[in-house]
């Protein structure tokens, strides 16, 4: 694990520069979205689930729109916070989740769609750092914040409540800081570890190893990095397309 020393210097540093051409996306399902994301499907204006959309596809639509500054910058970097190294296997016959959908699934697919849209970027533009980071367990308090949809019935409430509380004690004594999360991002983002390319990152600050037959590798080598950026780039368009629509 990379010290905490080490971090701190790395910030101090950071903190000196006036052009660092950084790029950080830390949005979540469960940053005030409530729980009516995490118990059932709930859309946006554009058709997108919502989880999906927060987690996923938002993020690559940033970073898409940021590509062009990214190019002109001398050293540009991407960081996006979610689930670096934890990739799952995916329904591959239903990428969007439009007829499989769960909490449990957007969490596996979109972990494992960033890995793979990130690869892709990478190999269009080899000039940019491209980091999806597993923070580890954070003292966010974000659990705390989950409300359940006001359709749920008594009993849901309940089990949410408990639940949301026991993850809070549990992020309480053994998460870390956000100050430290954020110093540690801020250490991924500045340091010379991690140079052009695409990076999975743990949650103690080292890149992630690659293993023969692992998740990632596998859909990697089959070629599904280049599928799921034209998946991912296909939502785009016909969200465009409808929002378009809705404003005629």
């Amino acid at each position: 694990m990379v010290k905490i020393t080490t971090i701190r210097e790395c910030n101090e540093r950071l903190a000196k520069e006036n052009n660092a051409d950084l790029v950080c996306v830390f949005a979540g399902a469960t940053s005030g979205s409530g729980a009516g994301a995490l118990e059932a499907m709930v859309d946006t204006k554009e058709g997108i689930e919502t989880s999906f959309s927060i987690s996923y596809y938002s993020r690559m639509r940033l970073i898409q729109n940021l590509l062009p500054l990214l190019r002109k910058s001398t050293r540009p970097r991407v960081l996006t916070l979610l689930n670096g190294g934890k990739e799952k296997p995916m329904f591959e016959d239903d990428i969007g989740l439009e007829k499989r959908w769960s909490a449990e699934a957007v969490i596996a697919h979109t972990t494992t769609m960033t890995s793979l849209a990130l690869e892709h970027l990478s190999k269009d533009d080899e000039r940019i750092t491209f980091l999806h980071v597993f923070p580890g367990l954070v003292n966010s308090g974000n659990f705390i914040r989950v409300n359940a949809a006001e359709s749920a019935g008594v009993f849901w409430r309940v089990m949410l409540t408990v639940f949301c509380r026991m993850i809070t004690a549990v992020q309480l004594i053994f998460g870390i800081t956000p100050e430290e999360c954020g110093g540690r991002q801020a250490y991924h983002l500045t340091s010379g570890q991690f140079g052009p390319g695409a990076w999975r990152i743990g949650n103690s600050s080292e890149a992630v190893s690659a293993h023969v037959g692992g998740v990632f590798e596998t859909y990697r080598d089959d070629g599904w990095s280049e599928m799921i950026w034209k998946h991912t780039t296909a939502v785009f368009e016909s969200a465009l397309a409808t929002r378009t629509d809705r404003e005629m």
